[in-house]
């Protein structure tokens, strides 16, 4: 996987425009408060999410992501939302 995204990166960067891949793990083992940890365990991998799974993925997802060791700290994007 961290090749795929190294070879896309490449392949969608130009001189004037350099992406900068980053690669994070995320697992469900991550989320707080544990108690949520069953109802993502219990998501089929269907990729169809009801209202529900959506809403709560959302909520859940920050905290496993702003953990990861492998995102440089964040500061506006160039859309000035945070994303890079």
């Amino acid at each position: 996987m961290k090749n795929s995204i190294k070879r896309w990166a490449e392949d969608m960067s130009d001189p004037d425009r350099q992406v900068t891949p980053y690669y994070i793990q995320v697992q469900f083992r991550d989320i707080t408060p544990p108690s949520l940890i069953p109802f993502f365990n219990a998501i089929p991998t269907s990729f169809t999410l009801s209202d529900e799974q959506n809403d709560k993925l959302i909520k859940a997802g920050p905290g496993p992501v702003a953990e990861s060791s492998g995102l440089p700290a964040t500061g506006p994007g160039p859309g000035g939302d945070g994303c890079h």
